[in-house]
């Protein structure tokens, strides 16, 4: 079987899994819009889609207007994998797959930490797991009730990751405030860096019904009967002990992270040190008087004065430019090739110029298949190859893309006769016979 990553890297395919922003926010759009109601039964039409491209255009100042044929693509794109067409009343809803990640993107951004839905989550998966006693039962709890739960168990501990990206971008964004501002930054960053660290022992609890699940699936019998049952338990083992090593792994980024706060506190308490005792003694020689040859000064003092500094550990040492200036790496010099750069234009707009053809046709194929119940795409090669100078890749592109978008079309099938070869007298190309047929 083909690898995960040779199947996403082939053409068009990892940008119709994964959309680019224009049309990623489209679909944001109309999911909001599903789940508060405003399509009935999540049911939209063509117009609501075009409204969604409309909103995201308007992010900017000067909304960008694109062709309805672009836009006609852009939707094309999206039915790959996120939106489903109904042919019969021409409507659309989400795929279970694009909802899935809508659902995903929204728990992401406005989960928040509750380690008590984690503590029920797991007393209820070990209540389970304590009474599966034969190979269905376990193979039940393995399947359907860990694998529900998995996610929901993951997502809390990835949530005080982000809680320590948050605090940590924080951290430099209040850097470049004055110091008097950075100070209170810091104190409350470092509140916020304990906060994790205490829910991280609170998640720590929630999980503690995890040991001893993992202690019932080592020796459970079942995993000595059954092959399949014994490997994945052995994946459920590993989950668990994925979960132990990411609340580690937030231990062990906040334990990197306060020193460094509070190394950063003393070096700034330091300069501060500094600029109080500064204006303290500029304060004496303003105010203080020598009277009959003593100095009086203009706070009563009990003939000593001490100064304490308690951030003496850091020590900072000064490196000046112009004692010590840094080498200076010579610049390479970068000659322009201008022959290559007007091929690498040519290219790219011969590029772009397919891609346009290719939307254009694959729009073309699906209104042609509004009007009949068989559509010969051996023709369409042909007809292709005449109208754009032979181009043999974009035919290609076109009929391949045809063949993956309808063979999984519930009321389309597609038949290729490697048997039956078709030829045309204005082309050197010979084609296998491919239909298009309604089932």
């Amino acid at each position: 079987m083909q690898s995960l990553f040779e199947q996403i890297k082939i053409d068009n395919t990892y940008e119709l899994l994964f959309p680019k922003k224009e049309k990623g926010l489209a679909v944001i759009w109309l999911y909001e819009r599903v789940k508060n109601g405003e399509f009935e039964n999540g049911i939209f039409k063509e117009k609501d889609i075009h409204r969604a491209f409309e909103a995201v255009s308007f992010i900017s100042r000067e909304p960008v207007r694109l062709p309805w044929v672009t836009y006609n693509a852009y939707i094309m794109e999206l039915q790959e994998f996120y939106l489903i067409y109904n042919d019969e009343d021409q409507t659309y809803m989400f795929t279970d797959f694009g909802l899935q990640i809508c659902d995903k993107v929204h728990r992401l951004i406005s989960q928040r930490f509750n380690p008590t839905i984690i503590e029920l989550t797991c007393a209820e998966l070990y209540a389970k797991l304590e009474v599966a006693v034969t190979e269905e039962q376990i193979r039940n709890w393995l399947s359907i009730d860990l694998f529900k739960s998995r996610t929901l168990l993951l997502e809390q501990v990835d949530y005080l990751n982000q809680q320590i990206d948050r605090s940590v971008t924080a951290l430099s964004e209040k850097a470049k405030r004055r110091k008097e501002t950075l100070l209170v930054a810091l104190q409350e960053i470092e509140e916020q860096i304990d906060t994790i660290r205490q829910q991280n022992k609170e998640l720590r609890a929630a999980f503690r019904e995890i040991d001893r699940m993992n202690d019932i699936l080592i020796s459970h019998p079942v995993r000595d009967i059954s092959e399949e049952v014994d490997n994945m338990v052995s994946g459920a083992i590993s989950y668990f002990e994925g979960i132990h090593m990411r609340l580690s792994m937030v231990d062990s980024r906040i334990d990197k992270i306060q020193p460094k706060i509070k190394q950063f506190f003393a070096s700034l308490n330091r300069d501060i040190f500094n600029s109080k005792v500064e204006k303290f003694l500029y304060f004496l020689l303003e105010k203080s008087r020598v009277v009959d040859k003593q100095i009086e000064f203009p706070i009563p003092y009990d003939q000593t004065i001490q100064f304490i500094d308690s951030s003496l550990t850091f020590i900072s040492v000064d490196r000046p430019e112009d004692l010590f200036p840094p080498t200076r790496k010579p610049r390479p010099d970068y000659k322009k090739d201008t022959r290559k750069e007007h091929e690498v234009h040519r290219k790219g707009h011969v590029q772009m110029m397919r891609q346009i053809h290719i939307q254009w046709w694959m729009e073309f194929i699906r209104r042609k298949s509004l009007e009949t119940d068989a559509i010969h795409l051996s023709e369409i090669f042909f007809s292709i190859l005449e109208k754009h100078d032979n181009d043999l890749q974009l035919a290609i592109q076109v009929i391949d893309q045809i063949v993956k978008r309808y063979k999984e079309e519930a009321r389309w099938e597609v038949l290729i006769d490697t048997n039956n070869k078709i030829n045309n007298p204005d082309s050197n190309h010979t084609i296998s016979d491919i239909w298009m047929k309604q089932k």
